[in-house]
């Protein structure tokens, strides 16, 4: 054996997909993988292809929006006990590969090969794959072709508290239960969605900014079993619990706090944001352009659970659970947790790097409730009337079936039922 190929994340700002089952033993012989493989240590002998999943991505500095910069990867390799040099290539094509290169370096031999900026363009997929050269030869073929797509999430901050946005790519989905059809729903609305839940630490910092600068934003709870509207503690990156009300009018005080035109108006014409909870906000008016926060629709909130493009490109779409067919991997429910929800972001994520969209706390989203699915259609919205509002996702306490990406349940707006995410378009 010679060796192999291996990448690993700088920081974790980069989806791949791959053409590869890393779970399926490799021959080099009959394979022609020799010079990028390695034999696992698992004593059996059989050679296997490492997790190559790991490739590091740099977002412009200081979360720049990305409109602004190209992103530039960065490929990090170590076991140089074994590989003097590696030769990268990444293309824009899987299909004629050779064709379509857009970077190829063939020196690799510091830990970071770095791709210059501009090479890569936001939100387009590219393809790459490796040589490995041990000090007397090149393997004698390419690596499989693994696949990427440059979208890092965005991080923004209050001043006080950061937080991350993932991106999730417009275009026509499937959403309802597994396993999936044809695509039956069209966003034509990219967005950035909250790649976590919504903390206490947040709600709480930008509650108590709003309600010193003409707001009146209800008092969310510390998760499970905490005092209404008290200080954070030692569990302040748990999720909050708040009403739907004080969701939508917290979403304006974050919009306008960092510069963003507010989402919800009382006035059709758009002239009078939302600043206090209250029956206004069943009925708020949306401005679907403007630039600020909101809760993401019962259609935006699935498709990005369910992974969006990237899970489609990997044929990974039909999940039961976000990111996962294994509960555990993904989600804390009633077979797995304590009698408390968790912090944030501690299991897996799903294919665009959004955490805990099954179970922990069940999260709101904007439409009203409605006996059928949301199955077709152009950016559905829900229903026109109702008092119930979507809940997605499941609690902790909840049993697995309730923490899938499919199943739908509701609560009324003033009821303290959930907990929440939010997005901002592209």
């Amino acid at each position: 054996m010679k060796g192999i190929a291996f990448f690993t994340l700088a920081m974790p700002l980069l989806v791949l997909f791959s053409c590869h089952d890393f779970n399926s033993p490799i021959d080099p012989a009959s394979d022609n993988y020799n010079g990028i493989v390695s034999d696992d240590g698992d004593g059996d002998g059989i050679p296997r292809w490492r997790d190559v999943d790991e490739i590091g991505l740099i977002a412009p500095g200081n979360g720049a929006l990305l409109s602004a910069t190209p992103p530039t990867l960065s490929v990090y390799k170590f076991d140089t006990r074994i590989i003097n040099t590696y030769w990268i290539q990444i293309s824009s094509s899987d299909t004629d590969f050779s064709g379509n290169i857009v970077y190829e370096k063939n020196d690799c031999s510091s830990n970071v090969c770095s791709v210059p900026g501009g090479t890569l363009s936001l939100h387009q997929f590219y393809y790459w794959r490796a040589k490995a050269y041990d000090g007397v030869k090149w393997s004698d073929d390419w690596s499989p072709v693994f696949g990427f797509i440059a979208d890092p999430p965005v991080t923004e901050t209050t001043g006080n508290v950061d937080f991350n946005l993932a991106h999730v790519t417009p275009g026509s989905y499937y959403v309802g239960v597994n396993p999936p059809g044809a695509d039956n729903v069209t966003l034509t609305r990219g967005y950035w969605l909250a790649n976590t839940e919504v903390t206490y630490e947040l709600w709480y910092d930008i509650r108590t900014w709003a309600n010193a600068n003409g707001f009146n934003i209800g008092a969310g709870s510390e998760g499970f079993n905490s005092t209404l509207g008290a200080a954070p503690t030692t569990r302040k990156l748990e999720p909050v619990l708040a009403h739907w009300r004080d969701c939508i009018v917290w979403c304006n005080a974050l919009s306008q706090k960092l510069g963003y035109t507010p989402i919800y108006y009382s006035d059709a014409g758009f002239s009078n944001p939302i600043t206090v909870q209250s029956s206004t906000c069943d009925d708020a008016f949306i401005n679907w352009d403007a630039t600020g926060f909101r809760l993401p629709s019962e259609a935006e909130w699935e498709v990005a659970a369910r992974g969006g493009n990237v899970a489609k490109l990997k044929g990974t779409y039909g999940y039961t659970y976000s990111g996962s067919d294994n509960i555990d991997d993904v989600a804390w429910w009633n077979g797995n947790c304590e009698s408390l929800d968790s912090p944030v972001g501690m299991l897996h994520p799903n294919q665009l790097g959004i955490f805990d969209m099954s179970g922990n706390v069940q999260e709101w989203c904007w439409d009203r409730y409605r006996v059928t699915y949301p199955s077709s259609g152009i950016d559905p919205a829900g229903a026109i009337t109702g008092s119930d509002r979507i809940v997605r996702g499941g609690f902790f306490i909840h049993l697995e079936s309730m923490c899938t990406v499919f199943n739908r349940s509701c609560h009324l707006s003033v009821v303290n039922a959930g907990g929440f995410r939010f997005l901002r378009k592209e």
